[in-house]
């Protein structure tokens, strides 16, 4: 089965439109197959806008599979100040909103939350995250949602900066629903070898970003940048990739990024 293909909208939001809901109609005529919607944007909804966007959602031809930004800078997963209490209401109330979305794949990138502050013993903070995901897992589960352990570049984050160092983290976790997610931008400012997504790996890869690394964080619009990477997604059978970057023509450059990958995964 080809690997579907969907867009995050969080680098796309236009002004009074916050989660990028505008975009919905044009996504789903150029054929994308799915939305990745911020959920910290989701979770800042009244009860009626959330209501809204279901409904939105509820008449086009294009859902929300994925949701990436978890869990909002002000809540700390690592260092001496963790707050289960805090950390366990705002899961149960984002996991509600994500199901009732359809969200199959949360991304947990959410490089401020479980950024580790300066003196806090990094291996302490690993088992922190360990903690946090079992929780997410269990609390996820029933749900059918599985979560995505997103490597970020040491600009954004100073834990989990490569895929073994994700594959290390899902291990330790040892739940069937938290897995790993390649991001060609991050691998590419870590120099993460692509030979760290080989198909050997226990852990399955269940999604990818991708981008245009050169000059920013552009749409990927050329083969030839992205060729290795994207064997490798086709290889591991990931099953969603998303498109996730900046651009200054959205709509040739959704529609360039789109005829890119699927000439590349089909």
């Amino acid at each position: 089965m080809a690997t579907r293909i969907g867009c995050c909208i969080n680098m796309l939001s236009r002004k009074q439109d916050e989660t990028a809901m505008n975009y919905i109609n044009e996504l789903a005529q150029m054929g994308y197959d799915y939305l990745e919607i911020p959920l910290t944007q989701v979770m800042e909804l009244s009860s009626a806008e959330f209501d809204k966007m279901r409904e939105a959602l509820s008449k086009k031809d294009i859902q929300c599979e994925v949701c990436n930004d978890f869990i909002p800078d002000s809540i700390k997963i690592t260092g001496p100040d963790v707050k289960w209490g805090i950390i366990n209401g705002y899961l149960d109330r984002a996991l509600t909103r994500a199901y009732k979305l359809g969200v199959k794949i949360i991304v947990f990138g959410s490089g401020r939350a479980r950024y580790v502050e300066e003196g806090f013993p990094k291996d302490k903070a690993f088992w922190q995250l360990v903690t946090f995901l079992q929780r997410v897992s269990a609390k996820a589960a029933p749900y059918g949602i599985s979560i995505a352990i997103e490597p970020l570049n040491r600009e954004e984050c100073n834990i989990i900066n490569s895929i073994d160092e994700a594959f290390k983290l899902s291990d330790a976790v040892n739940a069937e629903n938290v897995r790993v997610l390649a991001d060609f931008y991050h691998m590419v400012k870590e120099n993460d070898n692509l030979e760290s997504m080989s198909s050997e790996r226990r852990c399955p890869l269940i999604h990818a970003h991708i981008s245009d690394p050169r000059n920013g964080r552009l749409f990927p619009t050329e083969m030839e940048t992205h060729r290795d990477f994207l064997k490798k997604v086709k290889e591991r059978r990931i099953g969603t990739i998303s498109v996730e970057g900046y651009t200054t023509d959205f709509e040739s450059d959704a529609r360039k990024s789109l005829k890119m990958l699927k000439s590349a995964l089909s």
